[in-house]
């Protein structure tokens, strides 16, 4: 059985993770110290250690590259754990050696994962990162009618002196990204027209406000689909897909799970194999471990957004000259120019025609 050394000198932090290791089906040690670890390393080398940013004396850091240094031909794989993520200090983990660094608490459904690649099982990351099941396109479709439903009529119920203009906003803004890319063009420019609305709410103007949201509801439950026989049929428009005996990989990450399922079904439909996450760290480290063909990236997301992820992908070696496509709900130029300094290969605004973005994934491939 593959072993792992488990580094932390907090103690419930380390039953922790040990016991996600040993939930995973390997074998866990642990120690409280860089300085234990390397004498337990003298002994017995395991096949990764698993060790906390902040140790006694001798830093996480530290303690990578005394590992790598003692064991130049094969080292051991170590990950970095850490309390306070940043893009900075991910790259410093990479410098210093580590595989990749991983922001505490950790993820349950993405460490088990993990450590199964490191430790070449026959699970992959890749595998663990979907946590949205990829659904026909009238499944899509119903899906966001029934569920913008829903969030348009709590919006319009606390409507008055005490308006969420903010939660108005976000609404608005993935009404507009998704509504057209899955066959309601109208939402999306309802929704666009109302966002400055939204974002300067003037007195004279919320009522108008209010009026445009009672609008987008009467959307939501009467709303065909401008293709009405790809809806019947229940997928994409019919398309020949070439026998693949190594279909290209394709990484996607957007927070909202409608517009990865219209992305994965676009893709999958044209041959392509993918994998899809809502989170910025989390596909960051998928590629980190397993390189993709190409990666379809939005901006907008929580915790660690598509520019911070673009910057770490173009800064370590492996991951570099993997092709990234920007899909994003955003048309400003500056944000275009942003993306290609920070190394994009092509940029896409929501909403997205499905044909064409296979045009482009299929394209960024062939250079």
């Amino acid at each position: 059985m593959k072993r792992v050394l488990v580094v932390d000198e907090n103690p419930i932090s380390q039953k922790i993770t040990a016991g996600l290791i040993r939930s995973a089906g390997f074998a866990a040690g642990t120690a409280e110290s860089g300085e234990q670890a390397l004498l337990q390393l003298a002994d017995a080398s395991p096949d990764l250690v698993v060790t906390s940013l902040r140790l006694p004396v001798m830093d996480g850091l530290a303690f990578t590259r005394a590992i790598k240094s003692r064991q130049p031909g094969k080292p051991i794989p170590v990950i970095l754990l850490t309390a306070a993520y940043s893009i900075e200090e991910e790259i410093e983990a990479v410098k210093a050696g580590c595989e990749c660094a991983l922001e505490k608490p950790l993820d349950p459904t993405l460490f088990p994962g993990l450590i199964a690649l490191y430790l070449g099982a026959t699970a992959t990351l890749m595998e663990q990162t979907e946590p949205f099941p990829l659904l026909p396109m009238k499944e899509l479709r119903d899906e966001f009618l029934s569920t913008s439903a829903a969030e348009c009529r709590r919006l319009l119920e606390g409507f008055g002196d005490h308006t969420d203009y903010t939660a108005i906003q976000k609404a608005l803004h993935r009404w507009a990204g998704v509504g057209g890319t899955l066959g309601f063009p109208a939402i999306t420019t309802t929704a666009r027209e109302l966002e400055p609305l939204a974002e300067n709410p003037r007195r004279n103007r919320v009522e108008d406000l209010g009026l445009g949201l009672s609008e987008l509801m009467e959307m939501f439950t009467t709303a065909q689909p401008v293709d009405a026989a790809m809806a019947s049929s229940g997928g994409a428009a019919a398309r020949t897909v070439p026998a693949k005996s190594k279909a290209p990989r394709i990484l996607i990450c957007d927070d909202d799970p409608l517009v990865r399922g219209a992305i994965q079904h676009a893709l999958e439909s044209a041959g392509y194999r993918c994998r899809a996450s809502g989170d910025g760290a989390t596909i960051f480290n998928v590629a980190r471990a397993d390189p993709p063909d190409a990666i379809v990236l939005d901006i907008n997301m929580p915790r660690m957004d598509g520019f911070r992820v673009l910057y770490a992908l173009k800064n370590v070696w492996n991951t570099r000259s993997v092709p990234v496509l920007m899909l994003t709900a955003s048309h400003e130029e500056a944000d275009m120019r942003r993306s290609a300094l920070l190394g994009a290969s092509d940029y896409m605004t929501k909403p997205f025609d499905p044909d064409a973005l296979v045009g482009r994934i299929d394209r960024l491939l062939m250079k």
